[in-house]
């Protein structure tokens, strides 16, 4: 395993692109849990990697997961523990790790940090690593990257800037919710679970979408829907454009009866870019719709009247 140094961070800028997109749809969440390792996942325990320090990235996980944590018994370690814990049998972590995603439609590689849930295995290298249960994009933007730097981030470590730390502390309550969904959905299909499975079982739910409020920000919309006159020529069922605060208070205050909109885009190293497009539930983080398009679309990188004809179907 290997950390970025500090010319590699100041390359890449993490912004919460509204992060209110968990929006992804070979994307946002992904993991391949095989028969067996829901077994060996609760039969372990739980190592949550922290920065070094008092981050606020720190006190948000360390609170999302004592509050919602109950497959397994867990503690917390360090990213400089990380690597003599890695190797331990009956282990798991959950961690932020540099990764490569692979599109399941196009096959097009995606780079960026994600929340990842992972076994322990006695593995020289986190590269070898093939336990991937589950893992969550958290919103990142890239400058542009040469070659070596690229290659460098791969599966580091990644220590999260203060800006960005700052920026998805609110949502890490609906990050670690996912996260058990996610296996708690594996458990329901047999004990196992893929990419495009999840896609499918997610948007399965989005009717679910019309029974409650869905709250937006204006800039993840497209721009001839950011006004609430134009979206209710195309949407029949509750929505509000909201500040970014509003999503949050319903996060904090698990509200029931509102769902929210989280877009974000990732660049891959040939510079295409994919936006990423999600519907959660406040209240308990299960995930209603997924869409995946291109970022440079002038319409599709946005939430647009395609989208809202899929959530509005019977």
């Amino acid at each position: 395993m290997h950390y970025i140094n500090k010319s590699i961070i100041k390359s890449v800028l993490l912004t919460a692109t509204c992060i209110l997109s968990f929006t992804v749809e070979s994307w946002a969440q992904h993991g391949y849990i095989m028969k067996g390792d829901i077994d060996v996942l609760k039969r372990s325990k739980l190592y949550v990697v922290l920065d070094e320090g008092d981050s606020e990235y720190n006190k948000a996980i360390k609170q999302a997961v004592d509050k919602h944590w109950t497959l397994t018994k867990f503690d917390y370690i360090t990213v400089g523990q990380f690597d003599s814990y890695r190797k331990k049998s009956k282990t798991s972590f959950l961690v932020v790790l540099m990764d490569q995603y692979v599109n399941e439609y196009n096959k097009k590689a995606q780079l960026g940090p994600q929340l990842t849930l992972l076994l322990g295995e006695n593995q020289p290298n986190i590269t070898d690593y093939r336990k991937k249960l589950s893992t969550i994009m958290i919103p990142g933007k890239f400058a542009k990257l040469k070659a070596n730097e690229y290659n460098d981030l791969k599966l580091s470590v990644y220590p999260l800037t203060q800006d960005a730390r700052n920026e998805i502390g609110y949502l890490m309550d609906s990050y670690v919710k996912m996260m058990i969904n996610y296996v708690d959905m594996a458990s329901a299909n047999k004990g196992k679970l893929n990419p495009m499975k999840a896609v499918s079982l997610y948007n399965q739910n989005a009717t679910k979408i019309q029974g409650k409020t869905l709250f937006v920000l204006k800039d993840d919309m497209e721009q001839s829907l950011q006004n609430m006159d134009r979206i209710k020529e195309v949407y029949n069922f509750g929505i509000k454009i909201v500040p970014q605060m509003a999503i949050e208070q319903s996060i904090l205050s698990q509200s029931a009866t509102v769902a929210f909109l989280y877009r974000m885009f990732y660049k891959s190293k040939s510079g295409m870019q994919r936006s990423y497009k999600i519907i959660i539930e406040a209240q308990g983080g299960s995930i209603l719709y997924m869409k995946e398009d291109a970022y440079d679309h002038p319409i599709n990188s946005f939430f647009n009247e395609r989208d809202f004809k899929n959530i509005s179907k019977n």
